[in-house]
Parts: C-alpha cells; sequence; structure tokens
C-alpha cells in the first residue's frame, strides 16, 4: 500500500466530485427557479 502516493489521487478526486455535484446543484437551481 502506497499511501503517500494514493493521498494527492483521492484528494484531486474528492475535489472533482465536490465540483461536480456544485455544478449539478446549479444546473437544478437554474432548471427550478428558470421553470
Amino acid at each position: 500500500m502506497r499511501l503517500k502516493q494514493d493521498l494527492p489521487y483521492t484528494r484531486t478526486l474528492l475535489v472533482i466530485s465536490i465540483l461536480l455535484l456544485a455544478v449539478v446543484a446549479a444546473v437544478m437551481l437554474l432548471v427550478v427557479y428558470g421553470g
């Protein structure tokens, strides 16, 4: 197990998933307020 190499990768995956969730939430808000 190479934890030191896996840590930055999991951190970037976490950031990407959070960004995707934020984009999805923004789109849902636009649809709700636009419709």
